[in-house]
């Protein structure tokens, strides 16, 4: 079973669970339909296909981070990213999860056709080794030929077995009963700015102890936060979209009540959270017209 559980009982802040396929076009938990497809052109559903473009984070992303760790992403969306993860990287464990019900069903979808491919590539090597030239009858192939036949085979592998201890869980993480120490390596990529919106300074207060309280010694905590001006365009975009109706119990016509800033969080992880700064990875790095996460940095912290 996954690591972590569906929540059990009632939410510990009211950001909400959302539990079918809405009709409007107001996302406004972040749960975008398709959020890949623009943030990433040529990035389609399920990362499964190895035509598709890669997501540029993974470029600035190490592997040690996630190699043979166990690993947590918040705000999976639909998966796209999370098995791109998986897959270049080799984790141990995954579990993603999120709270749109409709966009976790397709995250399993695209898992199960990732799975399937890592299978039937692994399949395929094997068939090489045993039949093709340099197959157990046949002389085995030299040089590089021989190196990169082995690596292929074994990458194969891996994917396969990474793939099969992933899992996509529907539910609030604020809610999830979780083991202190269950991960090595957390991801929150572009949702601290939901939390806070939903939550207000004492939901993203509380979300950053969840990740201290869920990391291990020395695990790492990766965080994409949005900037201020990002605040104020999902109120300007849930108004028009939503007749100027904002969601109840919410900050979203409250921003002045909200005292913490985007800008403070790497302050207030250190000086509150135990975790260290160990690197600012700089979104203008990225290509911007391949995707949309220039103007975005990401902050690696560590725990003591």
């Amino acid at each position: 079973s996954a690591p972590v559980p569906p929540p059990e009982g009632g939410e510990t802040y009211d950001y909400g669970v959302v539990t079918g396929k809405s009709k409007s076009s107001v996302f406004v938990h972040g749960n975008y339909d398709r959020y890949y497809g623009y943030r990433v052109p040529g990035c389609g559903r399920g990362g499964a296909q190895g035509s598709e473009k890669e997501d540029p984070r993974l470029g600035i992303l190490e592997k040690g981070w996630f190699h043979k760790k166990r690993c947590l992403d918040v705000g999976c969306n639909e998966g796209v990213f999370t098995l791109s993860l998986v897959k270049k990287f080799r984790t141990a464990t995954m579990t993603a999860i999120d709270l749109d019900e409709h966009l976790v069903k397709r995250a399993c979808v695209n898992l199960r056709k990732a799975s399937a491919t890592a299978v039937e590539e692994h399949a395929k090597c094997r068939g090489k080794k045993q039949h093709e030239p340099g197959g157990l009858h046949e002389e085995q192939p030299q040089g590089d030929q021989g190196q990169n036949e082995g690596r292929r085979r074994k990458e194969a592998k891996q994917a396969m077995v990474s793939l099969s201890k992933t899992w996509f869980v529907h539910g609030n993480v604020l809610a999830s009963k979780v083991e202190r120490g269950s991960f090595d390596c957390i991801t929150a990529l572009s949702v601290s700015k939901w939390i806070h919106l939903h939550s207000g300074d004492g939901g993203i207060r509380a979300f950053f102890g969840k990740v201290r309280d869920m990391l291990a010694p020395g695990g790492k905590f990766i965080l994409e936060p949005q900037g201020w001006r990002s605040y104020k365009s999902a109120v300007a975009k849930v108004k028009r979209g939503g007749s100027g109706q904002l969601p109840s119990n919410s900050y979203f016509g409250r921003l002045d009540e909200l005292k913490l800033r985007p800008e403070d969080f790497e302050n207030l992880l250190e000086g509150e959270y135990g975790l260290r700064l160990i690197r600012r990875l700089d979104g203008k790095g990225l290509d911007r017209a391949s995707g949309g996460f220039g103007d975005r940095h990401l902050l690696v912290f560590v725990k003591n």
